[in-house]
């Protein structure tokens, strides 16, 4: 890893601190799978139900970066070391990104921390996170975890927005097709923009299944996950009403 890797989290960059990561300081092991396992009187065996939902289910994911502290001496280094640790602990469960990487930490919170002196100019500062098991790509349509390939892939742009037609006696919904190669379900990354003195969105079909949908009452530029999940496969989404609704493709993956 190079120093010039850098952290971002909670709209701050470790840059902004006069840290550098340290050589080889990040240690993202794979998350490990839940065993859901149980057995019954006199019974030989077990029932193993961890594939009970058609896939696998993981335990958090565990990330530890180490950074160097530099400074004029050992008390410059701690105020540095107690700026990074205000700045980290005042959010919780925000989406951690790692440059080197080009990828999203999902929900990670800072849980444990080690600072060392490791002589009188320098110091080693050891960050542990507990986060969501699967990864974020930076984007979806050119996906940082394989090749793309014909057969398996579909090109997406980066985002995807619908703007809804207002409502009439014969108004008919905007409709687009959102396609998703994963093999389950995703929850999408939504944002709405609206036009003021309007309700916003009047309905919201994804697949057929309606969905009403209260925080798109006004305009935000904030990115939230949406209620509703797209299929493996293509998916129909349509909208009436007001407002135009924006769709963030990353692709998740361990």
């Amino acid at each position: 890893m190079s120093d010039r890797i850098y952290i971002a989290y909670g709209n701050k960059k470790s840059t902004e601190f006069d840290i550098t990561v340290a050589s080889d300081g990040i240690d993202m092991p794979q998350p490990e799978q839940k065993r859901i396992e149980t057995t019954v009187p006199f019974m030989n065996g077990y029932y193993d139900f961890s594939y009970m939902n058609g896939h696998a289910t993981y335990e958090p994911r565990e990330v530890t970066i180490k950074f160097n502290i530099s400074g004029t001496c050992e008390k410059d280094m701690l105020f540095k070391k107690v700026a990074v640790l205000d700045w980290l602990k005042g959010y919780h469960g925000q989406d951690l990104y790692i440059s080197g990487m080009d990828c999203y930490v999902q929900q990670a919170t800072l849980v444990a921390a080690e600072f060392e002196i490791t002589s009188r100019r320098t110091a080693l500062l050891s960050l542990t996170f507990k986060a969501h098991p699967f990864l974020l790509s930076g984007d979806w349509s050119d996906s940082a975890w394989d090749t793309f390939s014909f057969e398996k892939d579909c090109l997406n742009a980066d985002t995807i927005a619908v703007t809804a037609k207002p409502p009439a006696q014969y108004s008919e919904y905007t409709e687009i097709h959102i396609f998703n190669y994963a093999d389950y379900p995703i929850t999408p990354r939504v944002s709405y923009g609206g036009y003021r003195h309007y309700p916003g969105l009047v309905s919201l079909l994804v697949n057929g299944v309606a969905h009403y949908p209260t925080y798109f009452y006004h305009d935000s530029d904030d990115w939230f996950n949406a209620n509703f999940v797209l299929q493996p496969g293509d998916n129909i989404v349509k909208v009436l009403g007001w407002g135009t609704l924006t769709f963030k493709l990353r692709e998740e993956c361990l």
